[in-house]
C-alpha cells in the first residue's frame, strides 16, 4: 500500500513537472521577435525551418511541431503567415515543409515526424549555421528568381479544388476514413489546438464554397466529415 502511494506521487510530481516545462516552453517561443524581412526575404523556407529547429534546441526547446511552426512564424512573419488569416501560421504548409523537405530521402537536413518531434542531422547544423550568417550579412544573399517550387504558396484558404484532392488527407478519408485524427485534420487546415472554433469554421466553411464552386460533391463530402469530426457546422 505505502509503495503504491509512493509510485502515484512520483507520478503526479513528474507530471507536474511536464506542465511547468510546457509553460516554460511556449513562454520562450513567444518572446521569439522577428527578423526585419530584409534579412529574410531571399533565403528560402527550408532554410528557415532548419535555423529554427536549431535556435530552438540550443534554448533547449524540444523540436515538437507546434513549437517549430510558431517559431517559424514569430521569427518570419512574412514566409510563414496564412494568406487570408495573416495572424495565424499557415502550420499545412510548414507541415508540408518538415516532413517533405527536410527529411533523410530529400535534403536530409532533419529527421523525425509531426507526431512526435525531430531531430537535426549534422548536415542540417551545417546549413543552419550558414543560414545564420546570411540573417546576419543579407547583402551576401542572392536575390531568389521566381521558381515554381520556392514561391508556390499553400493556399489552402483560398482554394485550388486540386490542392484539396491531392492532399495526403483527402487520400486517406477515401480509403480510411475512420482512422482520420484530430490533429490530422488540424493539420490540414493549418490551425493550431488552440486556433478560435470561429476562425476553423470560416475556414471550413470557405473551402465547402471552393468544392461546390467547382461542382465537386465527393470533395464536399469530405469537409463535411472534418466538420462533423471537430463538431462543426
Amino acid at each position: 500500500m505505502l509503495e503504491k502511494q509512493k509510485q502515484n506521487f512520483t507520478f503526479l510530481k513528474i507530471k507536474n513537472l511536464n506542465y511547468k516545462n510546457m509553460d516554460k516552453y511556449k513562454k520562450m517561443v513567444k518572446a521569439l521577435k522577428p527578423y526585419k524581412e530584409d534579412q529574410y526575404k531571399n533565403i528560402i523556407q527550408d532554410q528557415l525551418a532548419i535555423f529554427t529547429m536549431d535556435l530552438l534546441e540550443k534554448k533547449r526547446v524540444p523540436l515538437y511541431f507546434e513549437y517549430i511552426g510558431v517559431a517559424l512564424f514569430k521569427l518570419f512573419p512574412k514566409k510563414f503567415a496564412l494568406i487570408t488569416f495573416k495572424e495565424y501560421p499557415d502550420l499545412y504548409r510548414i507541415s508540408n515543409l518538415l516532413r517533405l523537405h527536410l527529411r533523410p530521402s530529400d535534403r536530409n537536413w532533419a529527421v523525425g515526424n509531426i507526431k512526435t518531434n525531430f531531430s537535426i542531422t549534422p548536415l542540417g547544423r551545417e546549413i543552419a549555421k550558414e543560414t545564420e550568417r546570411l540573417l546576419s550579412y543579407p547583402e551576401h544573399q542572392k536575390s531568389i528568381i521566381n521558381k515554381k517550387n520556392e514561391t508556390k504558396r499553400i493556399k489552402s484558404i483560398q482554394g485550388d479544388i486540386d490542392e484539396i484532392l491531392d492532399s495526403n488527407l483527402f487520400k486517406k478519408w477515401r480509403e480510411k476514413k475512420e482512422e482520420i485524427n484530430e490533429f490530422e485534420i488540424l493539420s490540414f487546415l493549418g490551425v493550431m489546438s488552440f486556433t478560435k472554433m470561429d476562425v476553423i469554421q470560416k475556414r471550413i466553411s470557405r473551402l465547402r464554397d471552393i468544392c461546390r464552386n467547382t461542382n465537386n460533391y465527393e470533395a464536399v463530402s469530405f469537409i463535411n466529415d472534418i466538420a462533423k469530426s471537430l463538431n462543426l457546422k
